[in-house]
């Protein structure tokens, strides 16, 4: 990699980094193959350890991509650079025409400058330059003075942010029974990282071992323990999950020749509908990763697939289990999430100022019965373990996308945030990760990680396909009932708000300026 595509890379937005720009910057351009090697060792990899966001975001977008489609625009910018090969000697050709023509005219205004010299006329001025200033031989030029906004980095930015809040409403602390206030700890930890951490965003992270053995073991029990009460997925359902445990190909493909997943008893209403769908995904789920895993020598399953290629094949049953959900809805791809951008935007931008987008994400949760977020899923082309580059930067953007979510929430629902959460999926590979965010106390809100659960590679431990779906299960049951508090008022808030006035504040009619009709000053 020469230096002119080093600088491109170093110099261009993440977002605006594209194959063929990069390809085009070549010394010259030999083989597809050579492309293709130096973008997935060199480019790929400088990208990944890049400290700005958006160049980790252009990994991301750019690792998506398959070898055949880069190989397409390798082949293009050969095919380009033959061609410019083949009409380089008529442009050289052009080019001496020119520059012949170009030297006559220098040679002629030359010999206009001597006959002048010589019959001692000046020339005429053409133009006047007013209010010129006169160039003193020994001024020196002064660079631009810089702002000291200028010179900030963005993490100086902020951790100043973060300083600001953090002296604001100081009275609203979490306190332990032992006496250790959380926000302390959280706050003085924030200040002396030198990198973006979750804290710097008012989020407790958990899962980080950093901050957790800052407390003692009694303290870490009382801050993991759960607000509400759990619970586990329908009986009949889990049954059914069982009928499955098989560990021998021809025992598992025996039991899925008999499809009983119609087969109910003569339960009505919504339970029957939703065993229906419940057993229907099942069954249709362990038929789908039998074929993958049977097909295992050949689909390159556990082999450092794609991401993309998981997405399709692998973590769809997460798309199917939700398809037809009355409560839940998932979009899926690149989406920006409307309450980050709301976050950003506010309430004060300016009718010129353009929109900012919020955070990209590969899946959104939403209500169906409300236009709010609930919460987000994020993929990864491979098992990756805490120290990843994509487990990290992927494990902090979900944070701060479900904190946007949860205050959206709260402001645009009966939601309260003593009984809220919002959820997130961390796919990488055949792992899965439940995430939660929700606020026990103080200025923080408490995100933490369920533990993690993992495809298998043959279906001798097709007990870990089972676990798997049965996470799966509990999540969107567990977002089922966050979706349930969103229009919940507690009896005085309802009273509240419908024994409020009505009161319209009066404002001064300005009526709008309209054109003039070209006819409207003539005389009749």
């Amino acid at each position: 990699m020469n230096s002119e595509q080093l600088q491109y890379l170093a110099n261009t937005p993440g977002h605006d980094i594209k194959l063929q720009e990069w390809a085009e910057l070549a010394d010259e351009a030999t083989s597809a193959r050579n492309f293709e090697s130096l973008w997935t060792s060199k480019v790929l990899g400088y990208l990944i350890k890049s400290k700005q966001e958006e160049g980790r975001d252009a990994y991301a977008r750019l690792s998506r991509q398959t070898e055949a489609e880069r190989m397409a625009v390798w082949e293009a910018v050969i095919l380009g650079w033959k061609h410019k090969q083949n009409l380089r000697p008529i442009v050289f050709r052009q080019e001496v025409v020119v520059a012949n023509e170009q030297i006559d005219g220098m040679e002629d205004a030359a010999d206009q400058k001597r006959k002048m010299k010589a019959t001692n006329h000046a020339p005429k001025k053409r133009f006047n330059m007013p209010n010129t200033i006169p160039i003193q031989p020994n001024a020196q030029a002064t660079p631009p003075t810089q702002s000291p906004a200028a010179k900030d980095s963005p993490f100086n930015e902020i951790l100043c942010a973060f300083n600001e809040k953090a002296t604001q409403e100081q009275h609203k602390t979490w306190t332990l029974k032992t006496g250790t206030v959380v926000d302390e700890v959280l706050i003085n930890y924030a200040r002396t990282c030198k990198v973006e951490v979750a804290a710097h965003s008012f989020i407790f992270d958990t899962s980080n071992e950093d901050i957790m053995k800052k407390f003692s073991e009694e303290e870490r029990m009382e801050i993991l323990a759960p607000k509400t009460t759990s619970f586990s997925n329908d009986p009949a359902l889990v049954n059914y999950l069982m009928s499955f445990n098989k560990t021998t190909t021809a025992k598992l493909r025996e039991r899925l020749q008999t499809n009983d997943a119609d087969n109910l008893n003569s339960k009505i209403g919504r339970v029957r509908d939703n065993l229906l769908s419940g057993r229907r995904w099942i069954y249709k789920t362990v038929l789908a990763m039998a074929d993958v895993l049977d097909g295992r020598a050949y689909n390159g399953y556990g082999r450092g697939q794609s991401e993309r290629w998981f997405e399709l094949h692998v973590w769809k049953m997460v798309d199917d289990y939700i398809l037809n959900d009355a409560d839940v809805m998932l979009i899926r791809g690149e989406s920006t999430s409307p309450a980050s951008s709301f976050r950003k935007n506010g309430t004060s931008r300016a009718s010129a100022e353009r929109k900012k987008m919020g955070r990209r994400i590969d899946g959104l949760y939403f209500s169906c019965h409300h236009d709010i977020e609930m919460g987000g899923i994020e993929l990864g082309p491979e098992e990756q373990d805490v120290i990843g580059v994509k487990y990290q930067y992927d494990g902090l953007k979900l944070q701060k996308l479900l904190k946007d979510q949860f205050d959206y929430a709260l402001i645009h629902s009966a939601a309260t945030k003593d009984d809220f959460e919002t959820m997130g999926l961390q796919l990488l590979g055949r792992t899965m990760q439940a995430l939660s965010l929700d606020w026990v106390a103080g200025k923080f809100l408490r995100f933490g990680r369920k533990e993690q659960c993992r495809l298998p590679l043959d279906i001798k431990m097709i007990s870990e396909l089972l676990v798997v779906m049965s996470q799966v299960m509990l999540f969107h049951e567990q977002m089922r009932i966050n979706i349930s508090k969103l229009n919940l008022y507690a009896t005085t808030d309802l009273l509240q708000k419908l024994s409020e006035p009505c009161i319209i504040p009066l404002q001064k009619h300005t009526p709008l300026p309209t054109a003039k009709s070209p006819s409207a000053n003539s005389k009749v």
